[in-house]
């Protein structure tokens, strides 16, 4: 399964960095720390030449935002190469041979291998650049239980080391020269059976090093090409990481009309509301419905939610007097909905009960979902609700760009050709900039009309239909990452 549509939102690399990870050790070498810990997927990094460097942090931090747990350690123990040093035999030659071996390198991967499967990943892959591609293909060859790797402009490495391989291999060569050796090794390694895992990328068009510390990222050109090749990097090991947000993104149920609910109904205080998956679950969706209430397109949505292992409930907000399509044509019919029945005001305890019973029903992360109108809303119980984790609007209705400054959790918007993309556009590039921007996604539905997902959507319509299944994979992927499994 391709999933590089789920790495639309990978920030652009920027000159001038400052790194978000944290310094450790690891016995006594030194080592950087990025991502989440705990997070299924673990990745070893092997850095090039010249060590520590802002832009390996920060590609390093930018895949850590993507819900990997990254390790760098520092085997140079603070003395890289230099410039000149590249351009003296003698001392490459002695470099390859004693701290740039693999014979020295292997204690201090076993060791970092070690620490991300202890520290809760259960997949781990290998990420090495320049001198560190040999180094990783030879670990790909020697260390068992490795999901796979990649080497990006890599060194040293010969048509010889790809027989060896015993798991998938992604590499991104950077010359026309080497592209030829790459070939013929990776024409061995298709026809192993993982074969169909591995990929070639050629970036001729760029310098040696580009991805790394000689990378020039204030050049706009050099810096596209870096995300280009941490687009690959995160849908690679994305693909061959097994992890709850893939699996249910999968196995997401397609919709279909004429479709009968699976959930129950039942009250919470006073209010009407519908309940679907498993009550209990660790992860809590608390869901507000466009203004035509209670249709069966709407519980389709929540039942596939719980299908894919959220706990979900929707409240009747409107107690039972949705508006009708004639109502959404009269500017004082929706004033006054906006003011009574749809505020803010008379929603939020319905709010904050529905959040504590998720909490008293087993759930230990718990989120929002709006359609249309309230999309509104999420966004104002992102801004004034404590404990939430994020939230997700779509094709919402009657928000403005100043909602988002005020937002205090990671949010998801799924808008339709009808809303004002370039309003979204100005109130994510804000978003970005607070601290939980990266987890932050915006997607458009530019080729849906407003309701598409919801009361609107003609479901017997099989691109309706697939356009809707691909927010509810949107909508999936985004809270699995978003809350610990």
């Amino acid at each position: 399964m391709s999933l590089s549509g789920a790495f639309s939102n990978i920030p652009p690399v920027v000159a001038n960095y400052t790194a978000k990870g944290e310094h450790g050790k690891l016995g006594d070498i030194d080592c950087y720390f990025t991502g989440k810990k705990g997070s299924k997927r673990g990745i070893f990094v092997n850095y090039d030449a010249f060590r520590y460097h802002p832009n390996v942090f920060q590609i390093c931090d930018i895949l850590g935002s993507l819900g990997f747990y990254i390790l760098v350690p520092d085997p140079f123990c603070g003395k890289p190469l230099t410039a000149d040093d590249l351009g003296n035999p003698k001392v490459m030659e002695e470099f390859a041979g004693n701290c740039g071996s693999w014979k020295a390198s292997k204690a201090y991967y076993i060791q970092g291998i070690d620490y991300l499967r202890n520290s809760g990943a259960t997949s781990v892959g290998i990420l090495g650049f320049c001198w560190g591609g040999k180094v990783a293909l030879t670990g790909l060859q020697e260390l068992d239980g490795l999901v796979g790797g990649a080497i990006v402009h890599p060194a040293m490495v010969t048509s010889d080391d790809f027989g060896k391989v015993k798991t998938p291999l992604l590499a991104m060569p950077f010359n026309d020269k080497d592209m030829e050796m790459f070939k013929r090794g990776f024409a061995e390694l298709k026809t192993k059976p993982f074969g169909a895992q591995c990929r070639l990328e050629s970036y001729v068009d760029v310098i040696y090093g580009f991805c790394g510390p000689r990378g020039d990222w204030t050049d706009p050109t050099i810096a596209k090409r870096v995300n280009d090749a941490i687009q690959l990097l995160a849908t690679f090991f994305n693909d061959i990481m097994p992890n709850y947000s893939q699996i249910a993104c999968c196995n997401t149920l397609p919709v279909t009309a004429n479709y009968t609910t699976k959930g129950e109904y039942g009250k919470l205080g006073d209010l009407d509301c519908y309940f679907a998956g498993v009550k209990g679950s660790k992860h809590g969706l608390f869901i507000n419905y466009d203004v035509f209430a209670f249709h069966p397109n709407v519980l389709q949505l929540c039942d596939i939610l719980g299908s894919a292992g959220f706990y979900v409930v929707l409240p009747d907000l409107l107690r039972g007097v949705p508006l009708t399509m004639p109502d959404l044509g009269k500017p004082e019919v929706l004033k006054a909905f906006m003011q009574n029945a749809g505020s803010w005001e008379t929603s939020e305890p319905a709010y904050v009960q529905g959040l504590e019973y998720l909490r008293n029903s087993g759930a230990t992360s718990v989120g929002v979902i709006g359609f249309c109108w309230g999309g509104r809303h999420v966004a104002t119980a992102l801004e004034r609700l404590d404990g939430v984790v994020g939230g997700a609007i779509v094709h919402p209705a009657m928000i403005t760009s100043d909602d988002f400054g005020k937002v205090k959790a990671p949010l998801m918007a799924l808008p339709s050709k009808d809303e004002d993309m370039e309003m979204f556009k100005k109130g994510f590039a804000e978003l970005k900039a607070k601290p939980f921007g990266a987890q932050c996604r915006l997607e458009s539905f530019e080729d849906m009309t407003h309701g598409f997902c919801g009361a609107r959507g003609d479901w017997a319509n099989p691109v309706i239909a697939k356009r809707s299944r691909d927010a509810i994979h949107l909508l999936v992927t985004f809270f699995n990452d978003l809350m610990p499994n």
